[in-house]
């Protein structure tokens, strides 16, 4: 079979690594990636892998979707969820669809998830955003098989097992008064646990047999697996004492310190149809506490499996003796050191973004007091732009701002606020970031001017100083916990043709700008013999011209 190029989306994600190895290992595909940085540690170790091309962009831009499908033979697409939202996912979803067929792509391949709430029979309770978001997109993708040439499979995953023994999941053990703790509202409930080595052999097998999977909904899984089951599986590999402790959803839920935050971290939070973590995650627990013995709500076919992939792992015991063996041989800690040490590292990329992925553009909440001002409606003419209407003087207009952000641009209006006022909400605004989590505070920032000038108080600016000293004042709380950035300006130079500093048309044809600044003059030089106009100064008094 001739080298076939396939395109990937998600590539760099805990499954994007092992699909990927598993289609160049032996040379029959060859990869362009999307990514959105290319030089970043998982985008080095696709590198490594041999025949990959990168393609830096995000699954949010038709060109970015369409540059990196063009040429391809096929293509695999999974998108992050967590980091867009199930709204945009959906949106994005259908398009790489849509753009792939357009493009010439042969077989496409789409990682998905159980549709849970059509599973279940639409019951509200298992309303699980992540999940459904990409189920129903896969009912979309194949009911479209027939309307055009493109082949289709679906990969059908779920929790992976390298969950159970890394930082920063829903099922992250702890270790307490020696013994390892899997700590969940899973009932007698089971999760069909996938291990990502096998995915390397899944999407290679359905991209080789295009003839037997087009039109297949792979559902993989390791085996339904009980958390009482695996803890024993941990304690036999280890010999040390492990137990699964069943806990009350609330119980769970107090204990994510984001639990009213998004799922997914870059969805608007004041979007009625973006789900909390808590919302997302009971749904999710609800689904795994009604799969066990592999005859509820979510079922696989273990025998298809078995014939796809005969040296699949099959149980959680096997599980650990492999991971256990790969430590041994790279001569690192054992499982039980690095759970009792608390230094499991993360499998999933939100893990190692600490939830702070960008999906290309950077959404924008903005405030304001007029929605219906002019200046509004050109800001929300932009691209990925909500405006919430509130005060900059307003404590719980400023909280309903920045919860759920990732970053801030905070620019008061001191002239509205006056300089006492500006002081109190600049300071408040700041702490009010910080309480609320956001990563990276930027404020905007103007010179201290009766600092700069040794407290001389000829030189006390008002709107300048109460800036300055808000700035001081961020830079001093230093950078742990939030990030800060203090971006500094002056008079803006359109003043000089629209504003506070605008010129004044002479008797004799010239214009005057009028101010006490003598070194003013060179610049009126210099924007006449751009202009060809002739400008001079009056400085003999102060007069400000609008």
């Amino acid at each position: 079979m001739p080298n076939r190029r396939i395109f990937v989306v998600g590539a760099t994600g805990a499954q994007g690594l092992p699909v990927c190895r598993g289609l160049v290992k032996d040379g029959a595909y060859s990869l362009r990636v999307l990514t959105r940085n290319a030089n970043s540690s998982r985008a080095k170790q696709l590198a490594e892998l041999g025949d990959v091309e990168f393609l830096e962009g995000t699954f949010a831009s038709n060109e970015d979707l369409r540059n990196g499908l063009k040429g391809c033979w096929g293509a695999f697409i999974n998108i992050d969820g967590f980091n867009c939202g199930e709204k945009t996912e959906t949106y994005w979803t259908i398009r790489a669809y849509e753009l792939a067929v357009e493009t010439g792509i042969k077989f496409f391949v789409f990682g998905n998830l159980d549709y849970v709430y059509k599973k279940s029979g639409y019951d509200p309770r298992f309303r699980c955003g992540h999940y459904d978001g990409k189920g129903r997109m896969a009912e979309w993708i194949l009911s479209q098989r027939k309307g055009n040439d493109m082949g289709v499979a679906i990969f059908t995953t779920g929790p992976y097992m390298e969950m159970t023994i890394a930082s920063q999941t829903p099922m992250t053990p702890r270790y307490q008064d020696g013994v390892v703790l899997w700590v969940a509202p899973l009932g007698d409930g089971a999760v069909p646990h996938v291990s990502l080595d096998d995915c390397e052999h899944y999407v290679r097998w359905l991209f080789d047999h295009p003839e037997r999977s087009d039109g297949m909904d792979l559902e993989v899984a390791i085996n339904h697996i009980r958390y009482a089951d695996l803890a024993a599986a941990f304690q036999k590999v280890t010999g040390k004492p492990a137990q699964y402790i069943n806990v009350p959803m609330s119980r769970y839920i107090d204990r994510v310190p984001i639990s009213h935050q998004p799922a997914a971290y870059n969805a608007d939070p004041s979007d009625p149809a973006t789900m909390t973590f808590e919302e997302n995650f009971t749904g999710f627990w609800t689904m795994w506490a009604h799969s066990g013995g592999n005859q509820g709500v979510i079922t696989r076919n273990y025998q298809l499996l078995d014939e796809i992939h005969p040296k699949r792992i099959r149980t959680a015991e096997e599980f650990f003796r492999r991971e256990e063996e790969r430590r041994r041989s790279l001569g690192i800690e054992t499982l039980f050191e690095a759970i009792q040490k608390d230094e499991l590292k993360s499998v999933l990329k939100l893990g190692e973004d600490n939830r702070n992925g960008r999906f290309g553009r950077y959404r924008v909440r903005a405030l304001t007091r007029n929605l219906e001002s002019p200046r509004a409606k050109l800001i929300s003419d932009l691209p990925n732009v909500t405006l919430v209407r509130g005060s900059q003087d307003n404590q719980e207009d400023l909280h309903n701002l920045f919860r759920g952000a990732h970053g801030a641009w905070v620019n008061l209006d001191g002239f509205t606020l006056g300089e006492k006022d500006e002081l109190f909400y600049g300071f408040r605004a700041y702490e009010i970031a910080r309480s609320e989590r956001v990563q990276h505070y930027v404020w905007a920032n103007i010179e201290y001017a009766l600092e700069n000038a040794g407290f001389d108080e000829r030189f006390h600016c008002g709107h300048m100083d109460s800036k300055g000293r808000v700035g001081k004042f961020i830079l001093s709380l230093g950078q742990d916990g939030m990030k800060s950035t203090l971006f500094s300006t002056g008079p803006y130079m359109d003043m000089l043709i629209g504003g506070l500093l605008v010129p004044r048309e002479q008797p004799d044809g010239t214009f005057a700008w009028v101010n006490p600044a003598r070194k003013s003059l060179d610049l009126l030089r210099i924007i006449g013999l751009v202009h060809g106009v002739s400008f001079h100064t009056t400085l003999h008094k102060v007069e400000y011209i609008r």
